[in-house]
């Protein structure tokens, strides 16, 4: 890192000042993942499905769209435990 002061004589400039420092972030993103689910023909059924797998614990979010037969779920969850939430709502998870 350098410094540069301006003083009334003129710029000084003043390296390693202060010594260099080297910073990492680390940022915890949660998994997202897509599931192919068969059987969603209506609104309803993307409800159902969607809530379902949002009431497993470390789920952040779902979504569940028919035209594309996706659910996409983001967070700290088995994949077991989602197929077996949208199993629960009446749909399945293809392999």
């Amino acid at each position: 890192m350098r410094i540069s002061v301006h003083t009334p004589g003129g710029c000084s400039t003043m390296a390693a000042l202060i010594p260099p420092t080297r910073m990492e972030l680390s940022v915890s993103t949660p998994e997202e993942k897509v599931f192919s689910v068969q059987g969603m023909t209506c609104g309803h059924c993307e409800l159902s499905v969607r809530e379902g797998v949002e009431e497993l614990t470390g789920v952040e979010f779902a979504e569940a769209d028919r035209a594309t037969g996706r659910l996409v779920v983001r967070g700290d969850v088995d994949d077991a435990a989602v197929r077996e939430a949208v199993r629960a709502a009446g749909y399945e998870v293809a392999a």
